[in-house]
């Protein structure tokens, strides 16, 4: 039979343990996958950097030839919808690390033995007293960086495949 915490029936020790384990464990996570989004976000951009400097850099007398740039066209397409879908998947495994991270730190806001819970609560989820408030903000909030990092590559790709079809 499961006890739900009240005020008169505080979670023991291990369960506070236990909340605090799954916040610091899911906010880690976050932060690695955080960083390993920006190595690939980084790569990627740096691939067409360099592409297009190796284009931009053949000798007069070479041409790409329209396979050539073809190519390089699939490549570049290949390389971005590589890493958007990556930035996806990790946008989506942040916002699921967020909500329980969130949840175990509410139960244990909760837990506190507090007498001013209600104004740590107040300011915990922006004014509102309804579950989910502040996992339906942060995930506004990952869809915006999820959507501006996937224009910056789209930018990206689409700058160096004009630069390659640009290149006689």
């Amino acid at each position: 039979m499961m006890v739900e915490a009240t005020e008169s029936t505080p979670l023991s020790p291990q369960r506070l343990n236990t909340c605090k384990m799954l916040s610091e464990t899911h906010r880690q996570r976050m932060r690695q996958r955080n960083g390993e989004t920006w190595r690939v976000i980084f790569s990627a951009l740096t691939f067409y950097v360099v592409a297009s400097g190796a284009i931009l850099q053949m000798e007069g007398g070479h041409t790409l030839g329209k396979w050539r740039a073809g190519i390089i066209l699939v490549a570049y397409a290949i390389v971005g919808l590589a890493t958007i879908l990556f930035m996806l998947r990790a946008s989506k495994g942040n916002r699921t690390n967020v909500e329980i991270a969130e949840l175990a730190e509410s139960v244990m806001l909760e837990d506190s033995g507090s007498g001013h819970w209600s104004q740590l609560q107040r300011i915990y989820s922006r004014g509102s007293q309804r579950r989910g408030v502040q996992t339906d903000r942060h995930s506004r909030l990952c869809d915006c960086y999820f959507l501006s990092e996937a224009a910056v590559v789209v930018a990206f790709a689409l700058t160096a495949g004009a630069i390659a079809l640009a290149k006689p």
